[in-house]
């Protein structure tokens, strides 16, 4: 049996409103919407095995060759891909951390190392991470970071990826919330970086998961051949690469969700700190909480879903994350905390 280790399991709860998984509050674009139901007619036709439309729109939007663009059925088929490539002996993760990095390299390395972020530094990463570097093959870790919406400070990600450069270290860096914040990507610093391979996703910034549709960027062409070499052959359904053409054409919707999850997660912030919640600065569409109330039982009682975090590496009960919803659901979130 497949143990649940993620958010989203709303097929075996009854669930309401779902604040364990961190999708854009404002939905699905509906040009998004609309250019999926006119995929649907051609669903008896294979779908574009190299993507190549989608990888043009995509190259233009961020700036970047085309050959720097690897596309898959969702992040995480990305990463497994990218392990089975560079099968690294050593692997660092910074800890907490999403669950799918130890998952993905739990069978192709022979050393995963987990390094643990410290609660007084609000489980940020730190200039220490430097130090733990020799030896080490690859490391993987988000900006933000998920589960606490932490963001790397960018002079400690640039000391980061220099002396990773110098020691032939592969970083794989997830970018998958960035979008919902205003942190800077590291997008126009991959030709600096050979050894950076920088994973993203359409299904959090377009509340897309169902579609399956993600992506890495990296300079080293070489490299990239080899990773997609490990993905399988028609691995972006059609479907997918037309709602991908489109999102790149949503000039103004990331700006917008950046706004609205800001105001959003300011709200949800203040009012969970009344009532004696733990909350932690993070700059994503989700916050980090601490309480001694068991909120995740109660809450799901009530037909509210929140992620409980307690199975987290370096984590214990009493750590949740909760999305940032739409103010009406938010609303409806904090009324039932008060009943608690």
């Amino acid at each position: 049996m497949i143990k649940n280790i993620h958010g989203g399991n709303v097929y075996t709860n009854k669930v309401n409103i779902d604040y364990s998984v961190n999708v854009n509050p404002m939905g699905v674009p509906i040009s998004v919407k609309q250019a999926m139901m006119e995929a649907i007619k051609n669903v008896d036709v294979y779908p574009d095995i190299r993507c190549e439309q989608l990888t043009e729109a995509c190259a233009k939007k961020m700036g970047v060759k085309k050959e720097n663009l690897i596309f898959g059925n969702g992040s995480s088929e990305i990463f497994m891909a990218i392990a089975n490539t560079l099968r690294p002996k050593k692997v660092v993760i910074p800890v907490p951390s999403f669950y799918g990095y130890e998952y993905t390299f739990s069978n192709v390395s022979e050393d995963i190392t987990f390094y643990p972020m410290k609660e007084e530094d609000g489980y940020r990463l730190t200039e220490e991470f430097l130090n733990i570097l020799n030896g080490v093959d690859c490391i993987i870790f988000a900006n933000p970071n998920n589960p606490t919406g932490a963001p790397i400070d960018k002079g400690l990600l640039i000391d980061i990826l220099d002396a990773c450069n110098k020691k032939n270290i592969k970083v794989i860096l997830d970018e998958c919330f960035i979008e919902f914040t205003d942190e800077e990507s590291m997008i126009g610093l991959i030709d600096n970086y050979p050894n950076l391979i920088i994973a993203r996703s359409f299904t959090k910034i377009y509340a897309i998961p169902s579609v399956r549709l993600g992506y890495a960027i990296c300079s080293d062409e070489s490299l990239n051949d080899s990773i997609r070499k490990h993905l399988p052959e028609w691995n972006v359904s059609g479907i997918a690469q037309i709602a991908g053409i489109e999102c790149t054409k949503c000039k103004d919707f990331i700006t917008e969700t950046t706004e609205y999850v800001k105001k959003e997660r300011d709200y949800l912030q203040g009012e969970l700190s009344k009532l004696g919640i733990k909350v932690y600065d993070s700059v994503a569409n989700y916050l980090f909480l601490y309480s001694e109330k068991p909120l995740y039982d109660l809450l799901l009682k009530q037909g509210i879903m929140i992620r409980d975090c307690s199975n987290y590496r370096e984590l214990k009960e009493g750590y949740f994350r909760v999305a940032v919803k739409t103010h009406e659901d938010n609303i409806k979130l904090i009324d039932e905390l008060k009943r608690l």
